[in-house]
């Protein structure tokens, strides 16, 4: 079995240093998505190129810790991706001078488990006050649609992603929160919770090797 480990370990490197060696592109990268750090989201994606398409895998791992709300979970992203153009600045000259870009088009699916757990007050009018309560709220979630980006390669090793996109989103939600409430609670379309057609983008910064 350890034999067996080792093998595999020399063998996925000795495919990735062929990779590597193809053509004067790098052809992988790994980008973090900075924007995330304000849903307490820590995203690292990473791309693997071909000729003219790629394939891009994005785990997530979703943690906050406070006394009022704690929050933890995973998201896992897929993407193909075909790339329509590509400039590089060794063929032509390029736009700010920047080494290679390229605009593509693809479809992406994602699936998302998370938890939280929230104090919430309200006014108890059998005491005449004020009290707080934690609510619970698990989320299970899939979704799939199609993008449009640009790559940039800044320089050989620095790159910058941008894309927008859609798809439908169905989320499967148990809120204790939400089933003591005299009224429907409506989940907003950027929601975790949220079910239906929804807007997405994404704007990733990283490295290629």
């Amino acid at each position: 079995m350890k034999n067996l480990v080792i093998t595999t370990a020399l063998t996925f490197l000795a495919i990735c240093a062929l990779f590597s060696q193809e053509n004067t592109r790098y052809k992988h990268s790994l980008r973090i998505n900075p924007i995330d750090f304000g849903r307490s989201e820590f995203q690292l994606s990473y791309e693997l190129m071909f000729k003219k398409s790629s394939i891009v895998f994005s785990p997530s791992i979703i943690l906050k810790e406070n006394p009022d709300n704690s929050t933890n979970g995973y998201q896992a992203m897929a993407q193909y991706r075909f790339y329509l153009t590509n400039f590089n600045k060794n063929d032509r000259h390029t736009f700010l001078n920047v080494y290679n870009y390229g605009f593509y088009t693809g479809v992406y699916a994602l699936f998302l488990n998370f938890n939280e757990e929230f104090t919430q007050g309200f006014y108890n009018p059998n005491t005449s006050q004020y009290e707080n309560k934690l609510y619970n709220r698990d989320i299970t979630a899939g979704e799939g649609g199609v993008l449009l980006g640009v790559r940039v390669d800044i320089t050989k090793r620095i790159v910058l992603d941008f894309n927008l996109g859609g798809g439908i989103r169905k989320a499967d939600v148990e809120d204790s929160f939400r089933e003591t409430q005299e009224y429907t609670i409506e989940y907003g379309v950027f929601d975790r919770a949220y079910t239906g057609v929804k807007p997405k983008s994404a704007l990733t910064i990283g490295v290629t090797f």
